[in-house]
């Protein structure tokens, strides 16, 4: 079977489990018609949708989408296509380094356990 088609109910439907003696868990299936629309399709044949792509500083990520057949292809897709204008427009709020919220030291400790002030 291909790994990369165009997404339709029925070829979701029919996809096969992975094999039970697999080295991974998931069998990943590429959408032809909406880049980086996946579905992973589990051991026990559960199929999950996923939005693969790269953060603005170039590391691979992706965002659950949910389940088939709670969301069908056409949904899936609209979805998809409009995380993916936020995505390229850097409206997600995912960033690799996020703040912290508070001003600790090196040491993990807070600057008045440290002896350290920060200015």
């Amino acid at each position: 079977m291909k790994k990369r088609f165009r997404f339709t109910n029925d070829k979701i439907r029919a996809l096969p489990p992975n094999p039970p003696d697999a080295r991974g868990t998931d069998l990943e299936f590429s959408d032809t018609d909406v880049m980086g629309l996946k579905c992973l399709v589990g051991k026990s044949g559960n199929k999950r949708w996923l939005l693969r792509y790269r953060s603005p500083s170039g590391k691979r990520r992706s965002i659950a989408l949910g389940r088939f057949p709670d969301m069908d292809v056409a949904l899936v897709r609209k979805a998809t296509r409009k995380l993916s204008s936020y995505v390229s427009s850097f409206m997600l709020p995912i960033t690799d380094n996020p703040p912290s919220p508070l001003p600790y030291s090196s040491s993990g400790q807070p600057p008045e356990a440290s002896g350290h002030v920060a200015r």
